[in-house]
């Protein structure tokens, strides 16, 4: 069966500033490893799918960088939009090409492009599987079993197992409902229960099923994109997907379509996951035998359970710090309690206040 995968890499991370700007978002830093997130993501794609079944939708703006991180994807499978609207429009883009390029049977599988997978054996499980169901007409995501009672997170609530595909590894289960971010008391209740499930973000679905659910739920975004798949090549085709793009409502694709579909169903998974989500999750990703995340040229002495970050030509040196992040780049260093690593984007948004947009840049 055809398979593409798409990876949506046009966020801004701005949760990871000052180490992450417009220019170098979260997707393009190694912050797990000797690679990007991003090139980690589409590695990890290119066992289960060739190079030239993998498209990466990202912004204009950072284009010419993505493609230098992925010299290896055919050119015209990295997809500039010309401006950010969320993931419903980007969806409905690389949906949109994948039925004209690949037709419109093909199972489309979307990622984020900064999240990270420690069990790639299970991942791939869970993949195989969820092409499978998708390619009978399902609306397939994968669920992350919850190990914490985690607020930053959205969840999934499942219900009964559905009929069973033979051979398939994996079952899927019907989803009940999609849940926003929970108290603490809640996402503890939720653990309990069992029937929660943590939102990946992974999606896996037939083209011509997920432009049925455009048509039906965004029906103006459908329209909007189906004029650039008509329009003529070169400027013209530009122009129509700038066009699509001012026009486009900025909507998520779980708000948009998948919490109302009734085509949707989930994977529970346990892939060693994680969203990456803010300089807090880090500490996950210490060196072993380590009590503090190090990244860059640090020195620390007397020092605990601490994100520690410099940047390229920086140099870090801490003396009787605990829980604290601190990030030093040539511009800028912020310092401040790793419990509070999600107020990061308020400071973001603290500094383009004040005008310092070159701090941001």
């Amino acid at each position: 069966m055809k398979t593409v995968a798409v990876v949506m890499a046009g966020g801004q991370g701005t949760r990871f500033w000052p180490l992450s700007r417009k220019s170098r978002p979260k997707q393009l830093l190694n912050m797990v490893g000797t690679e990007s997130m991003l090139a980690l993501t589409v590695r990890r794609l290119e066992g289960l799918v060739s190079a030239d079944q993998i498209l990466v939708v990202t912004g204009r703006d950072i284009e010419q960088a993505v493609r230098e991180d992925l010299p290896h994807l055919p050119s015209e499978n990295i997809l500039a939009e010309p401006q950010g609207r969320n993931t419903a429009p980007c969806v409905a883009w690389a949906s949109v090409t994948v039925r004209d390029r690949f037709g419109p049977d093909t199972v489309i599988s979307v990622f984020p492009a900064d999240h990270y997978i420690a069990d790639e054996e299970s991942f791939q499980n869970a993949f195989t599987s969820a092409v499978a169901y998708a390619q009978q007409g399902d609306i397939v995501t994968l669920g992350i079993t919850p190990t914490r009672p985690e607020t930053g997170y959205g969840y999934l609530r499942f219900g009964d197992f559905c009929p069973e595909i033979e051979s398939v590894p994996c079952r899927v289960r019907t989803l009940q409902a999609f849940v926003e971010k929970p108290t603490f008391s809640q996402a503890l209740t939720y653990l309990r229960e069992g029937r929660y499930l943590w939102n990946s973000g992974m999606f896996f679905f037939r083209s011509d099923v997920i432009l049925e659910e455009f048509e039906t739920h965004l029906p103006e975004v459908l329209t909007l994109m189906e004029a650039v798949s008509t329009a003529s090549s070169g400027k013209g085709y530009t122009e129509a997907l700038e066009h699509a793009y001012r026009e486009s409502p900025s909507i998520s694709i779980d708000f948009g379509i998948m919490e109302h579909s009734e085509r949707i169903v989930t994977i529970p998974s346990n892939l060693g996951w994680s969203d990456v989500g803010n300089w807090r999750a880090l500490m996950d990703f210490r060196d072993e035998g380590q009590d503090c995340y190090i990244r860059g040229e640090v020195h620390c002495e007397e020092t605990r359970s601490s994100v520690l970050v410099a940047d390229e030509g920086m140099t870090l040196v801490t003396l009787g710090v605990n829980d604290l992040a601190v990030v030093a780049c040539k511009d800028v260093t912020i310092v401040l309690p790793v419990e509070r690593a999600q107020e990061v984007k308020e400071l973001v948004d603290l500094m383009r206040k004040r005008g310092k947009e070159k701090l941001l840049e």
